[in-house]
């Protein structure tokens, strides 16, 4: 009877295991496949290749724990930057902090944002270590996949990944054919966002792909920060003369400026910055009033701050 029971519990088993769906993708690793619709008007899965782990492999079959989006992903998501993965990985949490950005994963990362300090997630642009997070600001474009690693991943990725890594992965040059593209969006605060690329084989060894992004967006805030104003440049040359050996050089250009982050003033406007003048008026005012001294002429108009000593 006991053996009886065993066997008909295996049979239940299999059944519901049977019945129950197969999903394309974990709760950990998403976007294992996509779904591509054929001419005949199939639907069928494309299977995503990561490098997260250094080399190239299926994201269903790598260990680690990985989110990937493609290119296509992000241009249909509206993301334009960076510090828009947060809407579009769960876990990721990207802000600026003056002209660095602060990368947390899982709530792991480092509020410093000066020269000397380290972040604790890794920010890698094919393949190559920024150091400074504010140099990846202007490297979101014209880019193959992004690959978001969770999880401590010092093995793989040095000490500054204690919270985890990003990967972005331009688009290579290829020997196909000449192609490119150019593309414009405007929108809200004057913003005007340029980005085109052009690929060039020069022999069946031998290809150029040049890309560019200029931004220009006035701040949000009414002292003009939280604005995004940067030109960025790249350009790749791949030399493959057989199956083997295949060297990729390539070069970046970005340059990053405007008047910054900023911080919104609890005034009339919910949109008032902090070094905004009638913000600067009130906050002068109750520091006088509560027996503050209050330095003048110390910045130049327009950027005076809330600045204030003791009496």
């Amino acid at each position: 009877m006991k053996n009886l029971k065993y066997e008909l519990s295996f049979v239940i088993a299999a059944a519901l295991m049977a019945a129950t769906p197969s999903w394309a993708q974990s709760s950990e690793n998403q976007e294992v496949s996509q779904v591509e619709e054929t001419e005949a008007g199939a639907r069928r899965l494309t299977t995503v290749t990561v490098t997260a782990a250094k080399r190239e492999e299926s994201l269903q079959d790598t260990s680690l724990i990985v989110q990937a989006a493609s290119g296509d992903e992000l241009v249909n998501a509206g993301i334009t930057d960076v510090a828009g993965l947060s809407k579009l990985v769960p876990g990721v949490e990207i802000g600026t902090a003056g002209s660095s950005l602060q990368v947390y994963v899982r709530g792991v990362g480092n509020p410093g944002s000066t020269a000397v300090t380290n972040p604790a997630v890794s920010v890698n642009v094919d393949g190559i270590y920024s150091a400074r997070s504010a140099a990846t600001a202007g490297n979101f474009f014209d880019l193959e996949r992004v690959e978001v690693l969770k999880g401590p991943q010092g093995t793989l990725y040095g000490r500054n990944a204690s919270g985890g890594a990003i990967n972005l992965i331009p688009v290579k040059p290829n020997f196909d054919e000449v192609e490119g593209f150019i593309a414009i969006q405007a929108g809200t605060f004057s913003e005007l966002l340029t980005e085109g690329a052009l690929n060039i084989p020069i022999s069946d060894e031998l290809a150029v792909r040049g890309s560019f992004q200029l931004v220009n967006r006035d701040g949000y805030l009414s002292d003009d920060t939280n604005d995004d104003k940067h030109e960025s440049g790249r350009i790749q040359v791949l030399y493959e003369p057989n199956d083997v050996f295949s060297a990729d050089l390539w070069a970046n250009y970005t340059n990053v400026h405007g008047r910054g982050a900023g911080f919104s003033f609890d005034g009339a406007d919910d949109f008032q910055g902090i070094i905004d003048d009638d913000a600067n008026a009130i906050l002068f005012a109750g520091a006088e009033a509560a027996g503050f001294f209050v330095p003048q002429n110390l910045l130049p108009p327009g950027l005076t701050g809330p600045v204030v000593g003791t009496a």
